[in-house]
C-alpha cells in the first residue's frame, strides 16, 4: 500500500514564504506505509495569476508489488502529476513488467475532458485512491474507489493561506496536555 499526500497553499506575490510542510507526523507514517521509495515535488506553481499564486507540494511513497519500481509523484511532459495508492487488477491493460502507475498516468494524460477522466476510473477494477493535477485544465482530481478500500482524508484550514491537504494517512494526536 502506497501513502499519498498533496498539500496546496494560496499567497500573494509579495509573499516569499515556501509552501507549508507536509505535517512531520504525517510524513512518518506515509514512509511506514511506503518504505520502498519515497519523493516530493514542492513548491509546484499552479496558476499563473500574477496577484495570487496557488502552490503545491506532492509527496509519494511506493510499496514496490510489482512491475518496475516507479516513483511517485509520478509527473509527464506535459506537467500532469499523479500520486496512486492502488492496485489494477482489471478493466485497464497493465501487462507483466509494466507499473500501473506509468500506465494510468499515460492514460490520464490522453483525457481531454472529465467524462474521459470518470470513464478511466469507472474501468478499474481494484482498490484505488488518487490525486491527479491535470495541468491543462489546471483542475486537481481526486477520489477512491466505490468501496472506500484506499483512504483518502482531507483537511482545509481556515485562514488567508487557505491551506487544502490530501493525504492517505493522518497525523497521531499528540499526548493531551
Amino acid at each position: 500500500m502506497c501513502g499519498i499526500c498533496c498539500v496546496l497553499s494560496r499567497r500573494s506575490s509579495e509573499s516569499f514564504q515556501q509552501s507549508p510542510p507536509i505535517a512531520e507526523g504525517v510524513r512518518q507514517n506515509l514512509l511506514r506505509r511506503g518504505p520502498d521509495l519515497h519523493h516530493d515535488l514542492q513548491d509546484v506553481c499552479l496558476t499563473s495569476d500574477p496577484d495570487t499564486k496557488h502552490y503545491g507540494t506532492f509527496l509519494g511513497t511506493v510499496l514496490h508489488m510489482r512491475g518496475a519500481i516507479t516513483q511517485q509523484p509520478l509527473q509527464d511532459e506535459a506537467g500532469n502529476i499523479l500520486l496512486w495508492n492502488g492496485e489494477i487488477f482489471d478493466g485497464i491493460e497493465v501487462e507483466e513488467g509494466q507499473n500501473d502507475t506509468a500506465v494510468l498516468l499515460q492514460l490520464l494524460g490522453a483525457c481531454r475532458g472529465q467524462e474521459g477522466l470518470i470513464q478511466v476510473f469507472q474501468t478499474i477494477r481494484g482498490p484505488w485512491a488518487f490525486i491527479y493535477w491535470q495541468a491543462s485544465s489546471k483542475h486537481l482530481w481526486f477520489g477512491r474507489d466505490y468501496f472506500g478500500r484506499r483512504s483518502l482524508l482531507w483537511s482545509l484550514l481556515p485562514g488567508e493561506t487557505g491551506v487544502f491537504t490530501l493525504s492517505s494517512v493522518a497525523a497521531r494526536p499528540g499526548p493531551q496536555e
